[in-house]
């Protein structure tokens, strides 16, 4: 069954949605969760990136344990407490860091949420970016909430 579940998590309500269906399939098949947040220098500190690689590693930092925090939060507020969670940061592009736990962890199952073209009256198999990339790339099952 799923013992190992990967949530990756963008700080958004939308994606913290997938969090009690992975839950439950942590529960019923005694299973854990690493919920990963992904911090992406590239998007995150635009437009203000500075020149000073000092400045711009300490900005990167700051995403980090603002990231730690945020997940460290979550859990204890969203996940029941029989659930095993970890706490995951990376850094760098999304998808390819999201993909790179997957297989680094040795994961089961990957459980998301769409934040591509599924809001509204546009069907959900328009997918976003990394949505898309994980569901075409990963080694694993892939559960895709809309």
């Amino acid at each position: 069954m799923f013992r190992h579940i990967l949530v990756p998590l963008d700080g958004s309500r939308h994606a913290e949605a997938a969090l009690p269906i992975a839950a439950h399939l942590a529960q019923v098949s005694g299973g854990t969760i690493a919920c990963l947040r992904v911090v992406n220098p590239q998007t995150d500190l635009m437009p203000y990136v500075p020149s000073d690689l000092e400045v711009v590693q300490c900005m990167v930092h700051d995403e980090e344990v603002a990231a730690q925090s945020y997940l460290r939060t979550l859990t204890k507020e969203k996940l029941p407490a029989d659930v095993l969670a970890e706490a995951v940061v990376l850094c760098g592009n999304p998808a390819s860091c999201i993909l790179s736990e997957e297989r680094a962890g040795r994961m089961d199952l990957i459980v998301l949420c769409s934040h591509g073209s599924g809001y509204g009256e546009v069907p959900c198999r328009m997918l976003g970016s990394v949505a898309e990339e994980i569901v075409h790339h990963a080694s694993v099952p892939v559960l895709l909430l809309c």
